[in-house]
């Protein structure tokens, strides 16, 4: 492609009533004179555009002084770039003229084939997976790319889209001539920034403001103002002497401008605040191969002699336009990292063993920590935790409730599972507020039972040095099988006991090591920092809830498939819960904090605005973090022979056979009946029965209303909050209404007539006061019973079945050793597990096992937290 830049022709200039200044003029085509319309005329790295109408003519308002690049893209023509000095209150108007492209002499070979010169376009626009995942990039038939001198090259006929929607722009940009295709890329080409359409203006703004302090740009500007010390950042040469402001600030010889005089490499720590906020310092390296102006605006007038890298090297998907303006203030930022990190949480999940055989059961405890310790307890109550392969592959996962700051839980590995390096990971909804890196996750060897580790007798006592461990066991040495008592007290650097939370661990030494290289308690519950990605989220911008049970969302579709507004009736059987609300503008509707195990059918019925049934509702899948581990790499120390208590596990193994049916029959017990049969004991003999069947053929909104004219003196009327209930003798005092029991839950009378009336067995109605029942039962009780047989969604087609999944089921940590007969050698890698203790400021710890039947050496492991502080330790004792 050839570029000509036609010289810009300066026709006169007026003084502006206001700061910016604006640029006006026709644009025509060169050869023929008419004008061009259509075309796009913008100020490089800006939002400032305009398209030229059918005259030619164009006007660019609210550029900032200093010198702009002028870009004009029209396709069929050359790509127009031109300098100009913009100076304040003024008007400029040109006359412009295009050249029409020309195929380029040299014919190139280009790879027709889009998808893998894409990818490694992505993969420099945006480095890594989560900045890719925070932008869409188009596929523009327009760009070409070719090979040259082995290097991927790309040449554009217009111009390349790329969409960020965190920040809320869409990003055009254009390229003068073929550009390499690495990571020069983006300080090469032209661009400009349209914004787009959001739902949550308030989310996007702060997210522009989380880019752009400690950017490149704002730090531009903090030197131009001479505030760069105040807002955060430290200036060192490459001996680490800090710079100050006199040292290479001085005034420049273009009017409005700032001279930063230096020249050479420069390294720069950004910190919101100061070190007492305890935010993360961010680091770059700045280079410097001559003057440097900068405007009051950012803009550089010889950008070429800087180059940046580290945590403000330039980004896609931190870019921002040069024209932005914060209208936050660092106090205003550091008042909101204050806030946002008062609320940080963190998990870890202390296991019985640091590496598994296939068949085995990781058993888990999962610990919390606060940054305020003041709102334990007050935050989430729902740790997610997962098993996953290298592949980011989700093998198991666990929903654990967490109640005085731990949980407990389990997951049984497969026999069949492949023996490799995995991953376990846990973490709260709220903790992806701060950036996955902050989630818990750790390595989780799965060995071959051919293999064992190496025990090292260095591994002694681990612990914090702000909290003394000690743990006292009666002797040594015991006999096999023989009953262990010890005590454990958990004591501040004064000897105070503190209050802790932690988990038991006993393992077989001659069967199990420990793995040194594991991340320790320390290092994942201390907050000493933040992790690099917690400016992301802010108080007003959170994208994660905080949970305090178990959670879902649905979504609401129309006949089309497109999503709907709608008033939606939620309800289950089993929890006799039952909520109205509605949804969105999306159609989308959450339900939060339920508490139950295992699995649930929770039945929708949802209804358009106009009453009329809607029957697509679907689950809103839980989306799941990136696998993101920074942590050391696993040193397995294998010894020449396994071990020889594996070899008896290995044997044991082999013998397992995997039977391949298993029949069991029994009878169903419904407990609901019991309940049924129960309530109705409770409440005494009714004076009214109302069969179920006779309400199918009532024809009104509300069957409570067909109970008029079975039930003497009961009277249904309409009232301010939708419906009321009296009955002749009871009290007219206050409320009325009587209250309802649906199958002995109580329920709101405007929430009964969701209930299915095909599902209601009969209704019991007692017209005399019942003093069990607390003050509301002075108006007498409407007891509604469903039938057991029938679950209320299956033949109602209006109603939608979403299976929810709940908290895991408990399983209880039985000692195999425990199982066997006297004298057998069947091995049992951990002796004891107990994942939940508690130690108060009163009393120290006290607790008992039984030794196995096996000598040897054996480990107790301690994990826990006391008084917010993590800690770790792990003493030995032997079995004759």
């Amino acid at each position: 492609m050839n570029i000509k830049a036609f010289p810009l022709l300066l026709v006169f200039s007026l003084f502006l009533s206001h700061c910016f200044s604006q640029i006006n003029g026709t644009l025509t085509d060169k050869t023929s004179q008419k004008p061009i319309k259509n075309a796009i005329i913008f100020i490089d790295k800006t939002t400032i555009k305009s398209t030229t109408d059918d005259e030619g003519k164009f006007v660019l308002e609210n550029i900032p002084t200093g010198f702009v690049k002028l870009v004009i893209y029209k396709e069929g023509y050359s790509l127009f770039y031109s300098a100009m000095r913009i100076e304040s209150e003024k008007i400029y108007t040109l006359r412009l003229s295009l050249d029409e492209a020309f195929e380029s002499a040299t014919k190139r070979a280009y790879i027709k084939r889009l998808d893998a010169p894409l990818e490694q376009l992505s993969k420099v626009l945006a480095p890594n997976e989560t900045s890719l995942a925070a932008i869409k990039i188009s596929k523009n038939k327009k760009l070409n790319f070719f090979e040259e001198q082995n290097a991927l090259q790309l040449e554009a006929d217009g111009p390349l889209l790329i969409e960020n929607s965190t920040l809320g722009y869409q990003v055009s940009l254009y390229f003068p001539t073929p550009i390499p295709v690495n990571n020069t890329l983006i300080s090469k080409c032209f661009m400009h920034f349209d914004t787009l359409a959001t739902d949550n203006p308030v989310r996007v703004n702060k997210q522009r403001h989380a880019a752009y302090f400690g950017s490149i740009q704002h730090l531009l500007k903090a030197i131009a103002e001479g505030t760069f010390k105040q807002e955060g950042y430290t200036i060192t040469k490459q001996n680490n002497k800090e710079l100050s402001p006199n040292e290479f600030i001085t005034s420049s010889k273009i009017s409005g401008y700032t001279n930063f005089d230096f020249s050479g490499t420069l390294n720069v720590r950004y910190q919101l605040g100061n070190e007492q906020l305890n935010t993360p310092a961010e680091f770059s390296t700045l280079r410097i191969t001559g003057a440097i102006d900068i405007s009051k605006y950012g803009f550089l007038f010889s950008e070429n002699n800087l180059s940046v890298d580290g945590s403000m090297a330039p980004t896609i998907q931190s870019l921002l336009p040069i024209n932005f303006e914060s209208e936050s203030t660092i106090e205003k930022e550091k008042e909101d990292w204050i806030n946002f990190a008062r609320l940080q949480e963190k998990t870890y999940l202390s296991t019985d063993q640091d590496y598994y055989y296939p068949g085995e059961t990781i058993w888990y405890s999962a610990l919390m920590n606060y940054k305020t310790p003041e709102y334990a307890d007050t935050l989430s109550n729902v740790i997610y935790v997962e098993l996953i392969d290298s592949k980011n592959n989700i093998l198991a996962d666990r929903r654990t409730r967490i109640m005085n700051r731990i949980g407990q839980g389990s997951i049984v590995l497969p026999d069949s599972l492949t023996p490799s390096i995995y991953y376990l990971r846990a973490y709260t909804n709220w903790m992806r507020n701060y950036g996955d890196s902050s989630l818990f996750i750790r390595p989780l060897p799965v060995l071959d039972y051919s293999k064992s580790l190496n025990y090292k007798e260095n591994q002694t006592v681990l612990h914090s040095t702000d909290v003394t461990i000690k743990l006292e066991t009666e002797k040594e040495n015991y006999d096999p099988e023989e009953e262990i008592n010890f005590s454990i007290d958990i004591l501040d650097s004064n000897g105070t006991r503190l209050p802790s939370r932690f988990s038991i661990s006993v393992i077989d030494l001659e069967s199990t090591a420990r793995i040194p290289t594991l991340p320790s308690i320390q290092s994942n519950l201390t907050f000493s920092t933040f992790e690099n990605s917690f400016k992301e989220g802010f108080f007003d911008s959170i994208q994660f809830n905080l949970e305090r049970g178990i959670s879902f969302s649905g979504q609401i579709s129309n006949v089309k498939g497109e999503q709907a507004q709608a008033h939606v009736e939620i309800m289950n059987q089993r929890l006799r819960y039952l909520v109205s609300m509605d949804t969105d503008e999306n159609g989308r509707f959450t339900v939060l904090d339920l508490n139950f195990n295992d699995s649930l059918a929770f039945s929708v019925k949802p209804t358009n605005l106009k009453g009329k049934p809607i029957n697509n509702v679907t689950l809103v899948p839980k989306t799941i973090p990136a696998l993101y581990y920074s942590g050391p790499a696993l040193q397995l120390d294998y010894p020449k022979e396994v071990a020889p208590r594996i070899r008896l596990l290995h044997e044991e193994h082999l013998e397992t056979k995997v039977l391949s049916e298993v029949s069991v029959t029994a009878k169903r017990i419904d407990p609901n009946e019991k309940k049924k049969e129960a309530y109705a004991r409770l409440l005494g003999q009714p004076d009214n029965v109302v069969d179920g069947d006779l309400l199918k053929t009532y024809a009104g909104n509300n069957f409570l209303e067909a109970l008029q004219g079975r039930v003497p003196g009961l009277r249904v009327f309409p009232s301010a909050n939708g419906i009321d209930i009296k009955m002749r003798g009871m009290s007219i005092e206050g409320s009325t209404t009587p209250i309802i029991l649906v199958d002995g839950v109580e329920f709101a009378i405007n929430s009964v007539p969701a209930i299915p009336v095909a599902v209601i067995d009969r209704i019991e109605v007692i017209r005399r006061a019942m003093p069990i029942l607390g003050s509301r039962g002075g108006n007498g009780v409407i007891a509604i019973y469903t039938k057991t047989d029938v679950a209320w969604t299956h033949t109602i087609p209006e109603f939608t079945n979403l299976v929810v999944k709940g908290y895991d089921k408990l399983e209880m940590f039985i000692p195999q050793h425990l199982q066997e007969n006297p004298g057998s050698n069947n091995v049992t890698r951990t002796i004891f597990w107990r994942p939940i203790n508690y130690l108060n400021m009163n009393e120290q710890f006290t607790y008992s096992f039984f030794a196995s039947h096996l000598p040897g050496r054996y480990g107790i492991i301690i994990k826990g937290v006391a008084n917010n502080i993590p800690f770790e330790y792990f003493t030995t004792f032997n079995v004759n």
